[in-house]
């Protein structure tokens, strides 16, 4: 329809006006014959009918076709193949199925219908077959009219990866389409050779044979890798503490996994970050590789021998092959109980402690006090004050989760293959990483965190150090069911900083309510969605979320007429007078550029998307077969 105002829902004058000229073209020629006019008169009088019943007829046609289109699209399938071809040299494009640019037109023709009967709007079924758009009504879940009201302007929807770069938020109800998007959106990432990791909470096996398919179809099944905790045989061993480029970090992201787990952060909290550090600084003086294994085997027996290890190569390298002569006479005051001490450990380290001691405090390094401190601490305070990291450690080292987060490439008999973020994103793989939060919804939060960490590690060097060209191999991160993995502040980070590390993150739910109850407040959802540019909802509800959609996607003015009709009497001297008027006026009326009501009606696999720039777009994607 015209960019005027107009309103369809009318009888269609135009056709009554078509048929009109028909029959004076009719009569016309009967005329003619009958009464022998002349040729010329009959021919110029002939192309003024042809071209009033073109004019009206077009016009009647296009009313006529508005409401065969109101009917909804019957459900459309794609081959790979034919994919290719609409992709084919537009490679710096994501192609989002067939829509249309929603536009206040839109939102009018909406609120019209919303309230009329929709069953009497639509024109005959025969009228419809007609012209080749029969649709069945119970192929639908939702309100097909909603995607008819721009049908007949409808084209491919393509969004230029620069404007996915600022993140995008996916929200829908389960088997609205958020798989079918995936499964389109990984077979285009796949085919640009780009990286995709795809993390899913719920381990959905639909999912992940769809991300395996992409990449065969794209001939590129090598590049597929499976990290999955529910069947441990057939996964790749991750190595989640690999990647760090500051001491701190393995420290960090336990202590996050803690918070993952509990909650929140607390006093004992803190604690257990500062002797996980003192760990941590402990295990890289002596070489040492931190492992959640290794930091969990510290925490339960004690951290006494490595702190016999770290003294051992302080001592070789300050006092030089003969430094245990240094240490004997502690020892042996250790030994006859001559030494108070704290320390629950041997009379070698008990020695080798007093001996440190009298190490001019200036030349001591700096990185071993903490570990001195955790060593000298009352063994049993210590345990209470670790009462919430060692469950959390216990977690995620426990049965074959061990072996897979805590790989020993020294072990002959395991041939899994060894993965992490930086071995992932180099290679150009494409990882699914499943949680199996169905499960233990607690572990798979804590394994998400770890895995996010490790992911911004990465992240995190590209932004600091990566040159242009590192930076034209792109990221592509899918979180499917986001809300479950929100505990930690890594997701939050990585929206922050994705960027300019080449990286695109994708974030999926159900409802942004659930980032609500698992983040706190609504001030914790607003800066998750705030930190994603582009936003596509497939059908939703739930008063938070439609809420929000609508928000994002703006609000606008529509025309509308109201006529009024008055008629009364009055008498005076003369008699009495009938009095009667009429008033017509157009006004605007500020409202919802979509409607609100219309999010839990979409049907399956259509959505409404606000991308990047303020661009409001109505689409549906297909079936890739």
């Amino acid at each position: 329809m015209s960019n005027s105002f107009s309103m369809p829902f009318r009888p269609n004058f135009e056709a009554s006006s078509a048929l009109g000229w028909v029959a004076a073209i009719i009569a016309l020629v009967v005329s003619g014959l009958v009464f022998k006019l002349p040729t010329s008169y009959i021919v110029t009088i002939a192309v003024v009918c042809t071209t009033a019943l073109a004019i009206r007829g077009y016009a009647a046609y296009r009313l006529a076709k508005f409401f065969v289109d109101l009917a909804g699209e019957p459900f459309q399938k794609i081959t790979f193949e034919e994919l290719d071809e609409i992709t084919k040299g537009r490679e710096q494009e994501f192609w989002l199925g067939k829509g249309f640019t929603w536009t206040p037109e839109h939102t009018r023709y909406s609120v019209e219908l919303l309230q009329r009967d929709f069953q009497q709007v639509l024109p005959p079924a025969w009228f419809s077959k007609m012209l080749g758009k029969a649709v069945s009504s119970p192929e639908f879940v939702g309100q097909p009219w909603i995607h008819g009201v721009g049908a007949a302007t409808e084209r491919d929807i393509r969004v230029p990866m620069k404007h996915l770069e600022g993140n995008t938020c996916v929200v829908g109800m389960p088997g609205s389409g958020k798989t079918t998007l995936y499964r389109l959106h990984a077979y285009q990432v796949v085919k640009r050779g780009d990286c995709l990791i795809v993390l899913d909470p719920k381990n959905d096996r639909e999912l992940k044979n769809a991300i395996q398919e992409a990449c065969v179809r794209a001939g590129r099944p090598d590049r597929f890798i499976a990290f999955d905790p529910a069947h441990p045989q057939s996964s790749v061993r991750y190595d989640a503490l690999a990647n760090w480029s500051r001491e701190t970090e393995p420290a960090s992201r336990i202590t996050d996994v803690v918070t993952a787990m509990t909650g929140g952060a607390d006093s004992f909290t803190s604690y257990s970050w500062s002797v996980l550090q003192s760990l941590a600084d402990g295990m890289i003086y002596v070489g040492k590789r931190p492992t959640l294994k290794l930091f969990r085997a510290l925490i339960e027996n004690g951290p006494e021998q490595l702190m016999e290890e770290v003294l051992g190569k302080f001592f070789a390298e300050y006092y030089g092959t003969n430094w245990m002569s240094r240490c004997s006479a502690y020892i042996e005051l250790a030994r006859t109980g001559k030494i108070k001490t704290q320390i629950n450990g041997s009379p070698e380290l008990i020695g080798m402690v007093q001996a440190y001691k009298l190490v001019p405090i200036a030349e001591r390094p700096t990185q071993l006090n903490g570990l001195l401190d955790t060593v000298e601490h009352n063994r049993e305070h210590l345990g209470k004050m670790l009462t919430t990291l060692k469950p959390a450690l216990t977690a995620l080292t426990s049965g074959d989760l061990g072996a897979l987060l805590s790989p020993d490439a020294s072990d002959a008999d395991d041939l899994r293959p060894i993965f992490d973020s930086a071995k992932i994103v180099e290679g150009g793989y494409v990882a699914y990483i499943g949680l199996d939060s169905l499960t233990d919804d607690k572990v798979a939060a804590a394994m998400a965190t770890l895995i996010l960490a490790d992911f911004k590690a990465v992240a995190g060097n590209r932004y600091n150090y990566a040159d242009k060209d590192t930076l034209r191999s792109r990221i592509e991160l899918i979180i499917d069911e986001a809300s479950e993995i929100m505990g930690g502040a890594s997701l939050v980070q990585l929206l922050n900083k994705s960027r300019g590390s080449g990286m695109r993150i994708w974030i999926a739910m159900q409802s942004f309510s659930d980032i609500v109850t698992k983040m706190g407040s609504a001030h914790h959802m607003e800066q998750v969605l705030d930190n994603t540019v582009n936003m596509i909802a497939l059908r939703t509800k739930g008063n938070t979320t439609t809420k929000e959609v609508v928000r994002m996607l703006g609000r606008t003015s529509i025309a509308q007429t109201s006529q009024s009709i008055n008629a009364g009497t009055r008498s005076d001297d003369a008699g009495l007078h009938i009095t009667g008027g009429e008033g017509k006026s157009t006004s605007q009326k500020e409202t919802q550029l979509f409607p609100e009501e219309l999010l839990s009606r979409l049907p399956n696999f259509e959505y409404v998307a606000a991308l990047a720039g303020g661009n409001v777009v109505k689409g549906r994607f297909p079936l890739l077969m």
